[in-house]
């Protein structure tokens, strides 16, 4: 039997690969460490994506032909209304007024929701503590050329012009988003003025696809804020472009509606 441990030559690694060899295993185990969070993330974003279209799913569908009874009231800045105290918890006005208006909103619902964006880009469903829906309802063009979902929301005076939210709510690449909003004024020079109106839940005209009302209630009176949702201004001849000119320029148009007879301030909104 011969002994062969002879033949056998240990190497030993250079000084530079022993330096070098915990730099190597640092950088693969930050390699792993970073695979994984990469793929948490990824994870984490597909599982908020998912959960976020199926209830933006619920809430559109419960948006498009969501109504509440006329008599709700929605949102007021009327001194009846005010808590114990007589004041209300709430109030908004312009920066460095010394004046501001008291109101209160009456909203919450599942519904009364908007599709924004949280700052990292993820879609959202989401309001403000304040966040009041007058109309949410799908609606139709008066010449029934395109059909959306109409959302009135955040009524807020300035001077004597009642401002209004309106947004057109549609589909992008399978998520919901607002297509196009603004806020609009209606003037109400001797209807009412800050801190007196009382506004309540807006009713889809039951004749006319394109139409709604939103009764308000002030000074004694009931009127009716009437919205019209008309198609938009085409200007091409290509009638490819001018149906997305037509799209792009639709909107709500908003004017005042006063019956003729006076009813008492505690008489409640009545239907036209």
């Amino acid at each position: 039997m011969t002994d062969s441990s002879a033949d056998l030559t240990y190497v030993h690694p250079s000084p530079l690969r022993r330096r070098l060899q915990p730099l190597f295993y640092a950088l693969v185990l930050i390699a792993v460490i970073a695979g994984v969070w990469f793929a948490k993330v990824r994870a984490d974003r597909w599982y908020y994506l998912r959960n976020y279209r199926r209830d933006a799913e619920t809430w559109y569908a419960m948006s498009l032909n969501w109504r509440e009874p006329p008599t709700t009231l929605k949102y007021t800045e009327n001194p009846a209304d005010a808590p114990a105290g007589g004041k209300f918890p709430r109030s908004y006005g312009k920066p460095g007024s010394a004046t501001s208006t008291g109101f209160q909103s009456f909203g919450g619902s599942f519904v009364e929701r908007l599709p924004l964006f949280y700052e990292d880009g993820r879609p959202a469903l989401t309001a403000s503590p304040d966040q009041v829906m007058l109309v949410m309802h799908q609606f139709t063009t008066t010449d029934s050329s395109l059909t959306r979902l109409i959302a009135v929301s955040n009524p807020r005076f300035d001077g004597n012009s009642l401002g209004l939210q309106v947004d057109q709510i549609g589909a992008v690449n399978g998520d919901y988003r607002l297509l196009h909003g603004g806020y609009r004024k209606l003037d109400m020079t001797g209807i009412a003025g800050p801190g007196e109106i009382r506004i309540f839940a807006g009713q889809p005209d039951p004749n006319d696809r394109s139409r709604f009302s939103i009764p308000f209630e002030a000074r004694g009176r009931i009127g009716f804020i009437d919205g019209v949702y008309e198609p938009g201004a085409t200007y091409s001849k290509d009638p490819a472009k001018a149906r997305i000119e037509a799209e792009m320029n639709a909107g709500v148009t908003l004017s005042i509606h006063l019956p003729a007879t006076t009813q008492p301030a505690n008489a409640g909104p009545q239907s036209k």
